[in-house]
């Protein structure tokens, strides 16, 4: 292994331990490097170490395939929870409709046009 591939490691490695993550992710991941820079750098068992890469790789992505519904779950809570057009008011119909851009223009071209009292009769008519 280079001394430039070593010190992308040990960068890695760095971030891994000052990240955020859950400590059993950190501890996965950390068994991943250790495997993936054992098997790049010559040891005497590459084949044990490679294997001890595929190894942890398989058990990280179960893992992440194990959370990932909950993680889409919770992201989704989160996004129900602060988004103006879910829940159960009506505020998000409103709001969802003033986006639109059809009403808008709906709107202008009766408000505009010289047929305006007439269209709004007939809309009368019709919604009574």
């Amino acid at each position: 292994m280079t001394t430039q591939t070593r010190d992308r490691v040990e960068r890695t490695r760095h971030y891994l331990l000052t990240s955020p993550l859950a400590e059993d992710a950190k501890d996965g991941l950390s068994a991943l490097l250790d495997a993936a820079a054992l098997a790049a750098n010559g040891t005497e068992d590459r084949i044990g170490a490679m294997a001890d890469a595929i190894l942890a790789l398989s058990l990280h992505e179960i893992r992440q395939a194990v959370r990932s519904p909950a993680n889409l779950k919770t992201a989704i809570d989160a996004h129900a929870a602060a988004c103006p057009l879910a829940g159960t008011s009506n505020r998000g119909v409103w709001v969802a409709l003033a986006l639109k851009p059809w009403p808008w223009i709906t709107a202008s071209v009766l408000a505009f046009s010289p047929h305006a009292p007439a269209i709004i009769e007939t809309i009368a008519k019709v919604v009574k």
